[in-house]
């Protein structure tokens, strides 16, 4: 009989013909509107052996009666080797420690302890590294931690350093120099306690050498833990990872469980249907932004037929030839945030995030206020500007101005009291992670988040009232301004 072998992380349908289940192809793909045809996101087919691999964390009932197959378990996965590491921190909120006694399976979470797959989904600044680190500890398994970007890499050996009695020495970096010594010999890898690297980097060696390259990689790397920091973000790689890496355990840590895109959200629920997940919301830690009063400031820039219309393309409302309307043609845009600026930044000196969509958007905005503040310190922080600079924006600047793809979800800016969003922007995720910047810094501190709506254009208008629900529920008080 034909089946469904269930492993830690995926599953293999075998003696499986492309097209034999179109429901359930169409379940993990999605259409490419360019190209006229449907892409795999959450999928791999193997012609050779005719093998379709799927995410194990489906619903399994389901996809068993969508194929008339069994689901059999194969709970054999990759030797791994214990490690000794010492916490020497302590969980600071109610929320760490039940986050990691969910990771841990304890107490009410025991389940878990059986379980391969576990979300935890929790805002940013509430710690979720500290309680993965937590988790690396009481497990005692070796581990690798998978990040989006390059600088995190140091972020999370850094708090490894901080939060554990692990010498430095046994941390690697995992990068394509040391994963070419390890495939040439695996016996160096005894060396190490925990591996820390990125997406690009098994991704990158995955189009050189091939996936079954990278399933040879983890068998040698001996880990029995692999964790995902910002698991919504590169979801295809991921689920490529996953398939490739029969791990013991797998932890995937976000502040948002869901991806911006429709169409690729839909997919990735699924994905994650079954996985047991610590949702911070839901479980009622709801007092994680209470400290955050947010301004909706409503104005009308009064754009003309043919600004809006310059403002859109095939896919919908542009949000970098709108950037670029607000630098050029909105003629309120720059006296909106002056005044936000000069009554928060320069009187009260607060420590001040500006949020805008273009590059060239940033430096008109630095450029503003560097002629009316000649004594601010005012820093850019994107892709133009080189690392070294870029730390010290993070570090030293009063008034930074960035965008959210440059400025990444990970950094952390020290002492924020202010963010100033004047992104056009549909996602919830895109809001949630600007204003989870606004870490608490203290029971009587109060930190401010400011988004510009301008509803002159109707896309602006229901992309606000698309997310507006959310923020109901998640700062202390909301005022708007008309």
């Amino acid at each position: 009989m034909r089946r469904i072998i269930k492993y830690a992380t995926y599953c293999e349908v075998e003696d499986y013909e492309l097209g034999e289940c179109p429901k359930l192809e169409g379940m993990l793909s999605k259409y490419n509107k360019l190209y006229y045809r449907r892409e795999a996101v959450a999928m791999d087919y193997d012609e050779e052996s005719s093998t379709l691999t799927i995410p194990a964390g489906m619903n399994l009932k389901y996809i068993s009666y969508l194929l008339g197959r069994p689901v059999d378990d194969n709970t054999i996965t990759n030797t791994y080797d214990p490690v000794s590491i010492k916490l020497t921190g302590f969980p600071r909120s109610e929320l760490q420690n039940d986050l990691i006694k969910f990771l841990i399976g304890l107490d009410q979470y025991q389940f878990n302890g059986n379980m391969t797959q576990l979300v935890g989904n929790a805002e940013t600044g509430e710690g979720k590294t500290f309680c993965a680190i937590a988790a690396i500890s009481f497990l005692s398994m070796k581990t690798i931690i998978i990040v989006n970007r390059k600088n995190i890499v140091k972020n999370w050996i850094d708090s490894i350093d901080t939060y554990t009695d692990l010498d430095r020495r046994r941390i690697c970096e995992l990068n394509t120099r040391m994963i070419e010594k390890i495939m040439d010999d695996p016996s160096i890898v005894k060396k190490y306690r925990v591996f820390v690297t990125t997406h690009r980097t098994i991704a990158s060696n995955a189009a050189k050498y091939g996936w079954n390259w990278i399933r040879c990689l983890f068998a040698n790397l001996r880990v029995g833990l692999k964790i995902y920091d910002e698991a919504h973000m590169e979801f295809h790689n991921m689920m490529m990872i996953d398939f490739h890496s029969n791990v013991r355990r797998t932890f995937y840590l976000t502040a948002n469980m869901e991806r911006s895109s429709y169409d690729e959200n839909s997919i990735f629920q699924k994905c994650f249907k079954a996985v047991p997940r610590f949702d911070q919301v839901k479980l009622g830690y709801t007092d994680s932004k209470k400290h955050i009063t947010m301004f909706v400031n409503r104005y009308n820039s009064h754009p003309s037929v043919q600004e809006i219309s310059a403002c859109k393309n095939v896919q919908g409302f542009n949000k970098n030839a709108y950037s670029d309307y607000q630098v050029t043609s909105d003629t309120q845009f720059f006296e909106i945030l002056d005044q936000y600026v000069r009554r928060m930044t320069v009187e009260k000196g607060f420590r001040t995030l500006i949020l805008v969509s273009k590059i060239t958007s940033c430096e008109a905005v630095k450029e503003f206020f560097a002629s009316i503040y000649p004594g601010l310190s005012i820093g850019v922080y994107n892709s133009s500007i080189d690392k070294h600079e870029k730390q010290r924006v993070l570090d030293e600047d009063q008034l930074i101005v960035s965008t959210s793809a440059s400025l990444g979800f990970s950094e952390t800016i020290a002492n924020l009291r202010l963010v100033i969003n004047c992104e056009a922007f549909r996602s919830k995720i895109t809001g949630n992670q600007a204003s989870g910047r606004l870490r608490r810094l203290g029971d009587d501190i109060m930190c401010y988040y400011v988004e510009l709506v301008d509803t002159g254009f109707a896309s602006i208008r229901a992309q606000f009232k698309e997310r507006e629900s959310r923020y109901k529920k998640q700062f202390k008080e909301i005022i708007y301004i008309k």
